[in-house]
């Protein structure tokens, strides 16, 4: 969806407006509140019924803002010039306008709640146009909205590597690659006990943290007459992750709760399949969003007993405690204090270490 972040600011100025619509009287032009290429987007609520509006000068089409005050099937004609709809917010769909989608004299539009609006994109050899709006069917109550809850405790999420540790899960060959639960509660790469996976929340393509902002993380069940039946919409559950993720990476390890949500968004999207840019099948194309991580194992260096890969005065220090007791003795304790090798910790080990950090000896 290009440009969409811009348009997201564009919808968000709208939005602001709505509270206060414009009124429009005959061939009032508008302020352009945005604008890129040949269109331009202006602060122009149309109205219920027939009103004349100006189109911007030097621009091919003009956007227009529709709020419906109740849900039913809209209908949408101009007189002297074509007309699309590019943008609604039921379901986030954003086109550009052009030549190839500005092409009807008159659209429809069923809106299935009030705060939903649309933008009307415009063209006319003229200066002026009429857009009328009607209202066509009787209004009805729209789908049933689900709110999706998280089946995971969500916990705060710290990625300890690099990029370079990362390996990006190839989806060409999501036949063999595969996500297992593992005992953790997360999903691990091939096995449970596999590499684990983590999902990678602002991935791009996706533009998961994007929909969200826009509170459209949704899947729509449809009936058999084609309508809309029934909505799940993920954004409260999917924020609870975007809270929780590494700040700076976005990424979270991934659990039952967003693949559920990259193959319902996925899938809403239709970005799927053997005809997407996603590519693999379409039960697996959702893992694009995630890489697959091993933790490097942390290497311990004999004499460095605080671990900070320094020997010093502190090493020592802390040595006297684990001899007295009052330090716990770990696995990991036992691996650096061993100076002499032989898997017993005594004063013997200690005494190599002060000799260590006096200069007296340069090894262990």
């Amino acid at each position: 969806m290009k440009n969409f972040c811009k348009k997201l600011l564009a919808l968000t100025v709208a939005l602001v407006l709505l509270c206060a619509p414009v009124c429009t009287s005959a061939a009032e032009l508008g302020n352009i509140i945005y604008s890129e290429g040949n269109y331009a987007q202006v602060d122009v609520y149309l109205a219920d019924g027939e009103a004349e509006y100006a189109l911007v000068p030097d621009f091919d089409y003009t956007i227009f803002t529709y709020a419906p005050a109740e849900t039913g099937k809209y209908s949408f004609s101009v007189d002297g010039g074509l007309c699309q709809i590019v943008s609604y917010n039921a379901m986030w769909i954003t086109l550009e306008p052009s030549a190839d989608t500005v092409t009807e004299s008159t659209v429809n539009w069923e809106c299935t709640g009030v705060g939903q609006e649309i933008w009307l994109a415009v063209i006319s050899d003229s200066d002026n146009v009429n857009i009328k709006v009607s209202l066509e069917g009787a209004a009805y109550t729209g789908p049933e909205t689900v709110v999706y809850e998280n089946t995971a405790e969500v916990v705060p999420y710290l990625f300890e590597g690099t990029y370079d540790d990362l390996t990006p899960v190839n989806t060409l060959n999501s036949t063999v690659d595969t996500a297992v639960l593992g005992d953790d509660g997360y999903y691990h790469l091939n096995a449970a006990d596999g590499p684990i996976l983590l999902c990678e929340l602002s991935n791009s393509k996706m533009s998961l943290e994007a929909a969200n902002s826009y509170g459209q993380l949704k899947y729509v069940i449809y009936g058999e007459d084609g309508k809309a039946q029934t909505v799940i919409n993920y954004t409260e559950a999917f924020t609870v992750y975007a809270d929780n993720a590494d700040s700076a990476t976005r990424l979270y390890p991934l659990t039952a709760d967003l693949i559920e949500m990259l193959r319902k968004v996925g899938e809403n999207f239709d970005w799927y399949g053997a005809e997407g840019w996603v590519g693999g099948t379409r039960d697996d194309a959702w893992m694009f969003c995630c890489y697959s991580y091993v933790p490097a194992e942390p290497e311990y260096m004999i004499g460095d007993v605080n671990g900070d890969s320094a020997i010093n005065g502190k090493d020592s220090n802390i040595f006297k405690q684990i001899l007295s007791g009052s330090v716990v003795m770990t696995d990991e304790l036992e691996i650096v204090c061993d100076m002499h090798k032989d898997n017993n910790i005594n004063g013997m080990d200690a005494n190599l270490l002060s000799r260590y950090i006096a200069g007296e000896i340069t090894d262990f």
